[in-house]
C-alpha cells in the first residue's frame, strides 16, 4: 500500500507511544478522519503538528468510547 493516507497512518501510530496521557484506547486519527466518525465517537484533539512530507499541520485526535444514541 502506497499513498498520502497510508502515510498519515503510520505517523500517527508510532504517535501512540508518545501520547499515552488522554488515549485510552491508543487510536490516533487524523482531522479528516475524525470529521467522518466524530458524530458516533468521543474524541478530543491532542495535539498538531507538521507531519513529514506533508504541508500543512495535521490535528491528531484522540478517539474515546462510542457515543450513546438518545
Amino acid at each position: 500500500m502506497v499513498g498520502d493516507a497510508v502515510n498519515v497512518a503510520a505517523r500517527l501510530e508510532a504517535l501512540n507511544k508518545e501520547i499515552p496521557e488522554g488515549n485510552p484506547y491508543n487510536l490516533l486519527v487524523s482531522s479528516a478522519t475524525f470529521q467522518c466518525v466524530g458524530d458516533r465517537y468521543e474524541g478530543q484533539p491532542v495535539k498538531t503538528l507538521q507531519l513529514r512530507g506533508r504541508s500543512q499541520s495535521t490535528t491528531v485526535y484522540a478517539i474515546g468510547a462510542k457515543k450513546i444514541k438518545n
